[in-house]
């Protein structure tokens, strides 16, 4: 990696806290993007490709040894459609709810 790559990356990383982070745990890339960094899990000897995207408004937790294949999107809030609404998007509220991701998994 070129200097001005690292340089750019530990830049965009450095305020970036989340809930945590695992040893051995790959998922600093420049093209990923990170939401409520706050509320995401990552455990131990995980790899998270590029251009990954995850919204952890709900919550994210990712197991043990796990991959994340380039361009993964992970989404944690959706639309009230337990209503009986007869158009879309159904509503203006957002429902939170957690993504959990087991230990040795392959996400593509």
């Amino acid at each position: 990696m070129n200097i001005f790559k690292r340089i750019s990356v530990y830049l965009k990383f450095r305020t970036k806290t989340f809930k945590k982070i695992g040893s051995n745990t790959q998922y600093k890339q420049l093209n990923s993007k990170y939401l409520f960094p706050k509320n995401i899990e990552i455990g131990d000897n995980t790899k998270i490709f590029d251009n990954a995207f995850f919204d952890g408004f709900g919550g994210i937790i990712i197991g043990n040894c796990c991959m994340v294949a380039p361009c993964c999107t992970i989404i944690t809030g959706n639309h009230n459609y337990e209503k009986e609404i007869k158009y879309l998007p159904f509503d203006t509220k957002i429902i939170p709810k957690a993504v959990v991701i087991g230990d040795y998994c392959w996400v593509g």
